[in-house]
């Protein structure tokens, strides 16, 4: 069975916030908010929309300010899960992030990148992996989402596909 989830752009849900590279407001999947890098204003519009949580998926050296510090001084919970954008996507980093989101039940999870590309990436995945999603499907409202690198796209479809390959016992062969 497929799994029905809909996709909006959420209306001035967060200034600051981007949507892929278009400088649109965050895209919203259930509980779940996809952007790139908020600022401080966005983290306190996140709040004030339902958001309890952010999952930054930016890499140590890309952050210039303290989000975890704004992140508290909104009293968000905030998580650092960073996922390169030139490796392969790491399992256990994108397992880490869907734990994280489901954890938090129907509370709201803003799960941001610097522009929304990675989380996108992540979406994809979740919505495959943990939703019973078709990766079709899963795709386009990750593309809607702000999943725009072709490059990125590709390391997703290798990680479904590493994801349905079927594991061989020792013994066996390829």
């Amino acid at each position: 069975m497929t799994t029905l989830v809909v996709l909006a752009l959420a209306g001035a849900l967060a200034p600051g916030c981007s949507a892929g590279d278009t400088g649109a407001d965050p895209a919203r999947v259930g509980n779940v908010r996809i952007s790139g890098q908020p600022d401080a204003v966005a983290l306190g519009a996140a709040k004030a929309s339902g958001v309890t949580t952010i999952v930054n998926l930016r890499e140590p050296g890309e952050l210039d300010w303290d989000e975890a510090g704004a992140a508290r001084d909104a009293s968000l919970a905030y998580h650092s899960i960073p996922v390169s954008g030139r490796k392969e996507l790491a399992p256990e980093a994108m397992e880490r992030i869907s734990d994280i989101v489901s954890a938090q039940g129907d509370a709201g999870v803003l799960v941001h990148c610097a522009s929304g590309n990675r989380a996108a990436a992540w979406l994809a995945i979740d919505l495959v992996t943990r939703r019973n999603m078709t990766r079709d499907e899963a795709l386009v409202l990750a593309e809607r989402a702000g999943l725009t690198k072709t490059a990125l796209r590709d390391k997703v479809e290798r990680y479904l596909d590493r994801q349905a390959a079927p594991a061989l016992d020792d013994g066996d062969v390829r």
